[in-house]
């Protein structure tokens, strides 16, 4: 079985059953849709418009959650509770924000190698 840094399929093993074609669809929709939402997060960090940024961040934090990736998640979630307790973008933003931009690069060639070996079995 491959090793991962970020990703732990336990999670969508258990609750895909081992359905494979059910794996394949989330890894397809996190590599299709996970890209815009970095997009979203970046361009309301832009805007320095909180509210946006905070359901931005929100939005790209669950898939992360669902495909295991805890410290990509937990990145996510210290800026979603930050700016809800503000009601501002945090001084730090820009600084995490390119933090999870790299480490988004690592979750996406890992889903796309998890992909590929799923339809390898």
């Amino acid at each position: 079985m491959t090793q991962y840094t970020l990703l732990k399929l336990d999670y969508l093993e258990l609750i895909s059953g081992g359905d494979a074609s059910f794996q394949a669809d989330i890894f397809d929709s996190f590599i299709r849709h996970y890209p815009q939402m970095l997009t979203a997060i970046e361009d309301a960090f832009d805007a320095n418009n909180a509210v946006q940024l905070s359901h931005a961040t929100h939005k790209a934090k669950s898939p992360t959650k669902f495909l295991g990736m805890d410290s990509l998640a937990a990145k996510l979630d210290q800026l979603e509770e930050d700016i809800r307790a503000t009601g501002l973008v945090p001084s730090y933003t820009k600084g995490l924000i390119e933090e999870i931009k790299v480490v988004s690069i690592t979750a996406l060639q890992e889903v796309t190698k998890a992909k590929a070996a799923l339809l390898k079995a």
